[in-house]
């Protein structure tokens, strides 16, 4: 969970990109700021970023 501040919760944006052969992105988690993933990852973590930006 995150606390609410003056700066927000800290999930700034998302940006897609393009998906890289054998390789995924680290755990929305540990990535601050902007979550970054791959293509092929919107479908399975869209629900995810929904809910902490809806939070």
């Amino acid at each position: 969970m995150y606390e609410e501040s003056t700066f927000g919760t800290g999930w700034n944006g998302v940006l897609v990109v393009q998906d890289i052969d054998g390789s995924s992105t680290a755990p929305l988690d540990s990535q601050r700021s902007i979550r970054i993933l791959q293509a092929s990852e919107v479908e399975t973590e869209l629900e995810t970023i929904l809910d902490r930006i809806l939070e």
